[in-house]
């Protein structure tokens, strides 16, 4: 895995660069099968037991959503906050 725009967020999941997802909650990961399954449980903010390979090790990690949930909170009312010094209430 590799981090697309938001790089903290990625950190902050506690992923790496390069890690390859092998397990999540215990069954084989397939991106086909369970890609966007997984990534819709985390932007609902579950957590989900991940075991990664890393550096050639295998790693048993957690991802949880609620890193993404709250992200994208602060960027909604960032968001909302530029609008509104701008005079554009509605």
């Amino acid at each position: 895995m590799y981090p697309g725009k938001n790089a903290a967020v990625f950190t902050r999941l506690g992923l790496q660069p390069g890690d390859i997802v092998t397990t999540v909650n215990g069954a084989p990961f397939t991106v086909s099968e369970s890609g966007f399954d997984i990534f819709r449980q985390l932007l609902d903010g579950a957590a989900l037991a991940v075991s990664v390979l890393r550096n050639g090790k295998q790693q048993s990690i957690t991802l949880d959503g609620s890193v993404i949930v709250a992200d994208r909170e602060t960027t909604t009312n960032s968001a909302a906050a530029i609008y509104n010094r701008t005079g554009n209430n509605p």
